[in-house]
C-alpha cells in the first residue's frame, strides 16, 4: 500500500508540473507571438510575468512544500526545503515584475493607475497576502536555520495562507485573460483552455494532499533520532 501511494504521489506530483508549465506556456506564448510592437510589448509583458510567476514557478513551489511533508529522509527534506525557497521566491519576483510592467504600461499609454476592474482587485489583493507570505517565510526560514525551534504560532498559517494566494493568483490570471479575450474567437479558445488547465491544476494539487500518507507527527516518530528534531523543528 505504501508502495502504491509514493507512486501516487509521484505520478500526481508530474501531472501537476506539466499542468503548471502548460499553464505559463499557454498564456505567456500568445502574448509573445502576438505583440508585433513596443506599445504591445509593454502590456504583453504583464501576463508573460504574472503566468510564469504562478502557473509555472510558484506551481513547482507548492510542489516541493508537499514533497518536505511527504519525505522521511533529512537529505531529501532539506533539498524539498531549499526547493520550496527558491520557486516560491522567484515566483515573487516574477510577479512583482508583472505588476511592475503594467503599471509602466499603464503610465506609457496615460491611462490611470488605479483599480477599476475585478481583475485589478483580485490582483491587489493577492500581491498584499504575497508580500505577507514572503514575511513569513523569511521568519521561519530563519527560525529554522538558527535552529532556534517552531516559529510563533501565527506562522502556522503560513501554509494556508500560501495557498489562499496561490489560490487567488490562479483565479486573478483567469479574470485577466478574460477581460483581454472579450468577442476575439482566437483569445475565448486561450481563455477557455486556461479554465480548464486552472480547474485541472487545482484538482491535482487537493489529490496530493490527500494522498500524504502519514501526519507529519506520526512521521517524525517513526524517523532516527539525528532526524527527528530537523523534522520537528521545521513547523
Amino acid at each position: 500500500a505504501m508502495v502504491q501511494t509514493e507512486n501516487a504521489f509521484r505520478a500526481l506530483s508530474a501531472t501537476a508540473r506539466f499542468l503548471g508549465l502548460l499553464g505559463a506556456l499557454l498564456i505567456a506564448m500568445p502574448f509573445i507571438v502576438k505583440s508585433d510592437s513596443p506599445g504591445a510589448w509593454y502590456f504583453a509583458l504583464h501576463p508573460i510575468f504574472m503566468s510564469l510567476g504562478f502557473f509555472f514557478f510558484m506551481t513547482f513551489g507548492v510542489i516541493a512544500y508537499r514533497s518536505e511533508t511527504h519525505n522521511k529522509n533529512k537529505m531529501n527534506i532539506e533539498k524539498s526545503r531549499f526547493s520550496h525557497y527558491f520557486f516560491m521566491y522567484t515566483g515573487v519576483f516574477f510577479s512583482v515584475m508583472g505588476f511592475g510592467a503594467i503599471i509602466y504600461n499603464k503610465n506609457h499609454v496615460d491611462h490611470p493607475v488605479a483599480l477599476h476592474s475585478t481583475h485589478s482587485w483580485f490582483g491587489a489583493v493577492t500581491l498584499a497576502i504575497v508580500g505577507v507570505q514572503l514575511i513569513g517565510g523569511l521568519v521561519k526560514a530563519f527560525y529554522y536555520h538558527k535552529q532556534l525551534g517552531s516559529a510563533p504560532s501565527i506562522f502556522s498559517l503560513h501554509g494556508l495562507m500560501g495557498m489562499l494566494a496561490y489560490i487567488l493568483g490562479l483565479t486573478t490570471i483567469c479574470l485577466g485573460i478574460k477581460e483581454a479575450a472579450g468577442d476575439d474567437t482566437y483569445w475565448s479558445v486561450i481563455r477557455d483552455l486556461t479554465y480548464v488547465v486552472t480547474a485541472f491544476l487545482l484538482f491535482v494539487l487537493m489529490l496530493m494532499r490527500c494522498t500524504v500518507p502519514f501526519p507529519k507527527r506520526e512521521a517524525a516518530e517513526a524517523m532516527p533520532k539525528d532526524v527527528t528534531l530537523q523534522y520537528t523543528s521545521m513547523e
